[in-house]
């Protein structure tokens, strides 16, 4: 792992800020995350806590949509999410401000969390695979898509959204695509710059390899979550020296439109093996209601996080991969595909 070109400047942190922030930024779902707060210096006028969020991830696993067969297909999918987020975070639910720790939103169809409305100019990905890839889609109906090549070097640039009025970021790569082949490989060594913005200055960090495959254990079975009983995510032994947790939820209606959004991330230290998700955190997802069902799409990933305290001040990196899951449940409480 090297960490260069860091800006000198940045807002000063108490322990309990610096905590949060570095909870948020380890919040990943996987593959590579990227995180900066400030180190003590004086602070400028109007800033306050700001980091760069990014996760990259390469996970497989099964899933069973509900068609008239119900067959398992196999899954491998990518995600880019670019978080870059300042003081007003405010999630539904979260136990603590360090990790291991647990955090929740829910939103809807008409506005997202606000995660990404800071600015840290154009940030670029780039040392990926790139394999085919097609989105997607929760609707079985829905017509296959040509396959189309991820970008070898992935943009994401602040613009206004039109949803709920704030700045927020957009990429050249759908933030969740089905790949077909290696995103992130053995040899994989990913490199990840930010411009700089008027919150958070411009850096790069390279060399960002993943550790193996983390492989969930003890009956934790992705495929089948029920989110109003006790949930306990439990995993293999792992080279990993981090584990982190997502569940995202959305509910869809009969046409696949999907109305309500949730998702619980949590993060552990390899060695303890498992992680109970909070029952308040889980409260935070959207149920089955009406003609609506509910989907989960539950992802474990192992990571190694690499820290820095260069110039810029605390910085959090990490390269992984891992599985993920489906669950669909109907509002009578059974499952989609009678699984």
């Amino acid at each position: 792992m090297r960490i260069e070109s860091i800006s000198p400047f940045c807002p000063r942190t108490t322990p309990v800020r610096r905590a949060l922030a570095v909870a948020i930024a380890s919040a990943s779902a996987s593959a590579v995350a990227l995180c900066g707060c400030g180190s003590d210096v004086a602070d400028p006028p109007d800033y306050g806590v700001y980091l760069v969020f990014l996760t990259l991830a390469d996970v497989q696993g099964e899933v069973r949509l509900p068609t008239a067969e119900c067959a398992a297909q196999p899954i491998r999918a990518s995600w880019l999410r670019p978080f870059v987020v300042g003081p007003d975070l405010s999630p539904d639910f979260m136990d603590r401000g360090a990790p291991p720790f647990c955090m929740a939103f829910r939103w809807d169809a008409d506005g997202a969390p606000n995660l990404n409305a800071a600015d840290a100019g154009t940030i670029s990905i780039q040392g990926h695979s790139l394999p085919m890839s097609v989105p997607f889609s929760f609707d079985p109906s829905a017509a296959p898509q040509q396959p189309t090549s991820i970008p070898s070097e992935i943009d994401c640039t602040r613009v206004d959204n039109p949803i709920n009025g704030l700045m927020s970021y957009a990429c050249n790569s759908d933030p969740m695509r089905m790949i077909l082949g290696d995103l992130i490989a053995d040899d994989t060594a990913v490199a990840i710059s930010a411009s700089g913005g008027a919150h958070i200055g411009g850096f790069t960090a390279s060399n960002l390899r993943a550790p193996p495959t983390v492989e969930p254990s003890n009956g934790f079975d992705l495929g089948h979550i029920d989110i109003d009983a006790p949930l306990i995510a439990s995993w293999a032994p792992t080279d990993a020296n981090t584990v982190l947790i997502e569940l995202f939820a959305q509910t869809v209606d009969p046409m696949g439109r999907p109305n309500a959004f949730g998702q619980v991330l949590c993060m552990s230290p390899s060695s303890t093996g498992s992680k109970a998700i909070p029952s308040r955190a889980l409260e935070v997802l959207p149920r089955a209601e009406g003609t609506n069902v509910l989907f989960v799409q539950t992802t474990v990933v192992g990571t190694n996080l690499s820290t820095s305290d260069e110039g810029w001040g605390h910085f959090m990196v990490g390269a992984g991969r891992g599985k993920t899951g489906l669950s669909c449940v109907r509002p009578d409480g059974t499952a989609c595909c009678g699984q």
